[in-house]
């Protein structure tokens, strides 16, 4: 390849990057109990800092990651609880101990790490 064809690529990926600087991003992972279960989405999910009263069980294990650019924990957890209703859940337990930073490789192959803000917790359906 090229030096200038490099270069190029090199400053559009640079662009590409700087778009996205400044906006911030919460993208939630899920990890399903049982994955051949199907439940219904539910509409409202509550949210938890500690287990309910209610007799429950678990459905899903939630992390969500947030570039630093995100401020508020509340984004987190709302992304949170919209991917717990999508899995038919009735609520989440946010799990503040577990609230962090994880680093990681950039994926486009630059020399550079990214901040992730991390919270975990537990999508739930009451019995």
């Amino acid at each position: 390849m090229s030096r200038s064809r490099k270069f190029l690529i090199s400053i559009l990926v640079a662009l590409a990057l700087v778009s996205c600087v400044g906006k911030g991003k919460v993208v939630t992972n899920v990890s399903l109990v049982d994955p051949s279960e199907r439940l219904s989405p539910n509409r409202v999910v509550e949210a938890f800092s500690k287990p309910p009263e209610r007799p429950y069980r678990e459905i899903a294990q939630l992390e969500t990651l947030a570039t630093e650019e995100v401020l508020s924990g509340i984004q987190m957890v709302e992304s949170m609880r919209a991917k717990a209703a999508a899995i038919g859940a009735d609520a989440i337990i946010v799990d503040q101990t577990q609230e962090g930073r994880k680093i990681v490789n950039n994926p486009l192959g630059i020399n550079e790490k990214e901040v992730f803000r991390v919270l975990k917790g537990v999508a739930i359906k009451f019995r």
